[in-house]
């Protein structure tokens, strides 16, 4: 009896665990400007939040935050790094394509996956 009740409570469990990531507003990202490089993001979209993950969660300062439903692509967001180095990131969220500047010159692109980052119009009617 034991263990039947210790499968039902974990069944429960794990259901409640799929079901909020499949409610949950929030995306991780994490893109690519070579082989060497990358940035990683998590997104909250629900509290339009952007957290740094490789700088120790940062909360990146969010300039814009693209609204799909009116056409927005682009999110603008900033921040600065452990030595001092200020970053500002432009995402596409559409194409999936991010591209970083900082203050010492640095201007790169690169590429956060084959997919829309963001769900559009278009890929809901699909």
């Amino acid at each position: 009896m034991k263990t039947f009740k210790l499968l039902l409570v974990s069944f429960f469990f794990l259901l409640f665990i799929s079901l909020s990531n499949i409610i949950a507003e929030t995306i991780t990202v994490k893109c690519y400007i070579d082989e060497e490089k990358f940035y990683s993001f998590l997104i909250d979209k629900e509290k339009k939040e952007v957290l740094w993950l490789d700088q120790n969660n940062q909360k990146l300062i969010i300039t814009i935050f693209p609204d799909i439903e009116k056409g927005g692509n682009l999110m603008i967001m900033g921040g600065i790094d452990s030595k001092k180095v200020k970053h500002t990131f432009i995402l596409d969220v559409t194409k999936a394509i991010v591209n970083v500047v900082t203050n010492l010159g640095y201007n790169k692109a690169g590429k956060c996956g084959n997919k829309s980052i963001f769900e559009t119009k278009d890929s809901k009617e699909e």
